[in-house]
């Protein structure tokens, strides 16, 4: 039933490591069930060319060098990381020939419309990010070099003039495809293929029932995480709740502000740090969680974005306390599966956490989750949408 198209060789490019990536990995699982042969090229910083066949498709990877893995930062203003690129890629494209080149994020979009140019293959981008604004966020262009050479509206400006020349275009939320078209994008070009589950291969994970308050958090743990913002809320609703605790699993620059904080409010005994865990034991811990949490402080960013966790809080019927960020607010406020408080407001965090607790009867909002997983926010509908994206391409 799926191979209605015309194989098409597909070269996907990842411009990181191969690691795990439920987005990447299930679209490579939807491109194959079409019929499509998938190449997946990517680098590595430990071992020379070498290739690898997997599941039904093929990993290429190349060394970098450290020099070139630097200098991606200044990549409009230096040619030394798109030609590493330029090069690699063209060697794939003179050993084989492929029908698309899909590509995962901006930066390497010159690239690809420079081989479209010499091979005469149509370019697929595959936008994760609001690239720009994550740039402009994180910490390696902080640094005195790192200011030198980034410059967001020279990003922004390229931005603009390669996705006008690309040939098709996927984002992975409303929101996103919203402003790819307010920067003058024709909106025909752009699909939606968001972060949703897949249900094949996510496990069936089951509650864990706790007598007390939990709250979890899993992820990055960096000032723009927001996490500031709910331990201070912790101090006002440890008043009512004085059993409540909150675990986050995950590293990153602000633990240390973050623990000086907790020290500071008195939550040593609420607040736990468990650091990085496998995913398996992520999932562990926050199967044992009252009420999942997704603090991002709201900006340019998170308002065109959106967090898989959303939807792994939802199947595991989880009700989320999230902050305001666009497609959070739209998809939790519609599905009713938890609520929605200031993203820079703790006693707005505080107040909206009081409410969860006490309208989450008969866990309400997670019963609702698991059905909208179930009905709406999976992988199941991503084959259709991948299928006539591709076919209007290539």
């Amino acid at each position: 039933q799926y191979l209605r198209l015309v194989m098409k060789k597909i070269l996907m490019v990842l411009e990181s490591e191969f690691k795990a990536d439920y987005r990447v990995e299930n679209e490579i699982e939807q491109l194959i069930k079409l019929g499509n042969e998938v190449t997946v090229a990517c680098y590595s910083f430990s071992n020379a060319y070498h290739s690898e066949k997997r599941d039904g498709y093929t990993i290429v990877r190349k060394k970098i060098s450290s020099f070139i893995y630097k200098t991606s930062v200044g990549a409009l203003k230096f040619n030394f990381y798109f030609n590493f690129w330029k090069k690699y890629l063209g060697s794939l494209l003179e050993e084989k020939k492929y029908d698309v080149i899909h590509i995962h994020d901006l930066p390497l979009a010159k690239v690809g419309l420079d081989l479209r140019k010499k091979y005469g293959i149509p370019v697929i981008m595959d936008l994760h990010e609001n690239w720009p604004v994550l740039l402009n966020l994180s910490l390696h262009t902080q640094t005195f070099l790192g200011k030198l050479l980034f410059s967001e509206k020279q990003w922004r400006n390229y931005e603009k003039k390669v996705l006008v020349q690309v040939d098709g275009i996927i984002t992975v939320v409303e929101e996103a495809k919203e402003r790819l078209i307010e920067i003058g994008i024709d909106s025909n070009k752009i699909e939606i293929v968001s972060n949703y589950l897949n249900l094949n291969t996510f496990p069936d994970l089951k509650r864990v029932n706790s007598k007390e308050i939990v709250l979890f958090y899993g992820g990055n743990v960096n000032f723009h995480r927001g996490l500031q913002f709910v331990i201070d809320g912790m101090a006002i609703v440890k008043r009512k709740y004085p059993k409540i605790t909150l675990v986050i699993i995950g590293d990153g620059s602000y633990v240390g502000t973050l623990k000086k904080k907790v020290k500071e409010l008195s939550l040593e005994e609420s607040v736990n740090f468990l650091g990085r865990k496998s995913q398996n034991d992520l999932f562990a811990e926050m199967m044992k969680s009252t009420i999942a949490l997704i603090p991002h402080i709201r900006s340019e960013h998170t308002n065109t974005t959106i967090p898989n966790k959303i939807f792994q809080h939802m199947y595991a019927q989880i009700p989320t306390l999230s902050t305001n960020c666009d497609p959070l607010k739209r998809i939790i406020e519609k599905e009713r599966v938890g609520l929605i408080y200031e993203h820079d407001n703790s006693k707005d965090f505080a107040e909206k956490l009081q409410i969860l607790i006490n309208d989450n009867i008969n866990n309400k909002y997670g019963i609702n989750g698991k059905k909208a997983v179930i009905e709406k926010y999976n992988w199941k509908a991503q084959l259709t949408i991948l299928e006539n994206f591709y076919s209007k391409i290539a």
